[in-house]
């Protein structure tokens, strides 16, 4: 039997304008004074029409006061919600969305995906984070290590999973004849008692259509990777050189090994940020248009952040030396991205203008600008050396990133066999060519 050929998947992070902090300025986006959900179902749709495997909601549970004036924030409604009302307004794409374990609690968090996944018939995924700030708006003072925050979420995601474990596929039976409505010898309790949780269950909701939603995960620091090996299905992650992203495929598909897992059923999707035009200028222009609208202020918060260094004194063409930058060890949160900006500003003596003219538009993602035939050669070598299974777009501006790159680049894939034609299936599990989870309580 002939294997079926290896294809690329793809997911889009939505957000109200896109990550380049002057996009909303852009006439194109059509935004207006009050959220709209109708921006969104569009963005949803056209992922739907490009035959994406998911849309994707990061998430932020505070407000940075001192971007307001200039940055749109990346997005004003709850992802929870938001995905809630997708699901009813699309038919097959993926609906993955963040919450925190840092700052929420297993059975909520269990009992909401487990709805999003019966409201949309299988397509949610739920993007595993822990959060490094925000904690004053949860009575903390101030945000837990590293090494807490990951004790935390690794009891969290085993919770988790359990619960939605604790109804048996077919426990319901809705006898009507007799009154009998489900079989509770195959409804479980968890009675599970750790460091940080105590949690009885059973869910009280029964087991989804994908018996688990799927996991993503996207920490890439030693906790970050050991989890992701232990439960991860999906991994989002940031690297801009082949040999690097080569290397994380190849050390994550390993750890999942020693983890016991099956590693085929693993899918890496780094994040790129495609700007593309049917021309080499055009694309160039895209680029420029958006680069021409930041601001000296703008610029030297979004490096400063991204180094975890005050830059309020340096002037735009100044490089950053490395005697004022933390060591890994110090960066509490994003450590994958700040790795990415100190080697631009170490290794590669990049200034701060130049750093915040490719950063601006990729947040430390890859940024590839160029034609439609150039964004998907580069992406193939990527493909084909497994430092990818796909990519998930990381918008510089919305909606006309995610446009583009339906209209312009997936013609091209699927031109070349790269890329479905059709979704064969309805869940996002299906989409991805992921197994479904088998119950802790069935016997195999």
């Amino acid at each position: 039997m002939t294997s079926k050929p290896r294809q690329m998947h793809f997911g889009v992070s939505l957000g109200d304008s896109g990550v380049h902090p002057a996009a909303w300025r852009l006439p194109s986006n059509g935004l207006g004074p009050v959220p709209s959900l109708d921006h969104f179902v569009n963005l949803a749709q056209t992922a739907e029409r490009g035959l994406f495997d998911m849309v994707f909601t990061a998430d932020n549970v505070f407000m940075d006061t001192s971007k307001i004036e200039r940055q749109q924030p990346w997005r004003e409604f709850e992802p929870l919600t938001m995905m809630a009302a997708l699901s009813v307004l699309t038919s097959k794409v993926g609906l993955v969305s963040t919450t925190s374990t840092t700052f929420s609690e297993p059975y909520n968090v269990a009992r909401a995906f487990a709805s999003l996944d019966h409201l949309s018939g299988g397509r949610a995924g739920w993007n595993i984070v822990t959060s490094h700030v925000g904690a004053e708006n949860f009575g903390m003072d101030g945000i837990p290590t590293h090494e807490f925050r990951y004790g935390r979420a690794e009891e969290f995601v085993e919770i988790v999973a359990r619960l939605w474990d604790s109804w048996e596929a077919d426990a319901k039976i809705l006898d009507r004849e007799n009154g009998i409505y489900a079989d509770p010898s195959k409804i479980h309790e968890i009675n599970y008692i750790g460091e940080h949780f105590k949690v009885k269950g059973p869910l009280n909701i029964s087991r989804t259509p994908q018996g688990h939603p799927v996991m993503v995960q996207a920490g890439s620091s030693g906790y970050g990777k050991a989890l992701g090996a232990k439960y991860a299905e999906v991994i989002f992650t940031a690297q801009s050189e082949l040999r690097e992203a080569m290397a994380f495929y190849q050390e994550m598909h390993d750890l999942v090994t020693a983890a016991g897992r099956d590693h085929t059923q693993l899918r890496i999707l780094p994040g790129i940020s495609p700007i593309v035009g049917r021309t080499e200028a055009e694309a160039r222009e895209k680029f420029a248009a958006m680069t021409e609208l930041l601001d000296r202020d703008t610029v030297l918060r979004l490096v400063g952040q991204s180094l975890h260094t005050d830059l309020s004194e340096y002037d735009l063409d100044d490089t950053v030396p490395e005697s004022v930058l933390p060591s890994i060890a110090e960066v509490e949160g994003h450590q994958s991205r700040f790795t990415i900006y100190r080697a631009w500003a170490v290794d590669d003596k990049r200034t701060i203008r130049q750093m915040a003219q490719e950063a601006s538009a990729s947040q430390g993602h890859w940024l590839v600008v160029g034609t439609p035939e150039h964004v998907v050669d580069v992406m193939v070598e990527r493909f084909e050396n497994f430092a990818a299974d796909g990519f998930n777009i990381v918008p510089s501006a919305m909606p006309q990133t995610l446009d583009d790159f339906v209209d312009l680049v997936v013609p091209v894939l699927q031109e070349r066999g790269l890329y479905r034609t059709e979704y064969e299936g309805d869940t996002l599990r299906d989409h991805l060519e992921l197994e479904i989870p088998v119950s802790a309580h069935v016997s195999v």
